[in-house]
């Protein structure tokens, strides 16, 4: 199964391959959530809201079937 946390840690893992020095902060940023926000997420402590998903989705630049399911995600969870 899929979740919130292992979909952004897998964007994030994405992004670092490309860039080995971005950090979780520069993360955060990008998504426009804080590092302590982002944290929570990440560990499964605090849940995002629909609003909150689809702007991360624009922030990420998600193709329609990633938006999809990353969508599904958040409203599942």
């Amino acid at each position: 199964t899929i979740s919130v946390s292992k979909f952004l840690k897998e964007k994030l893992e994405e992004i670092q391959l490309q860039n080995k020095s971005y950090s979780l902060r520069a993360f955060s940023l990008k998504l426009g959530i804080s590092p302590g926000g982002l944290v929570q997420i990440l560990s499964g402590k605090k849940k995002l809201s629909i609003d909150r998903a689809h702007e991360i989705a624009g922030k990420l630049k998600l193709s329609k079937e990633e938006k999809k399911l990353f969508l599904l995600i958040v409203e599942f969870e």
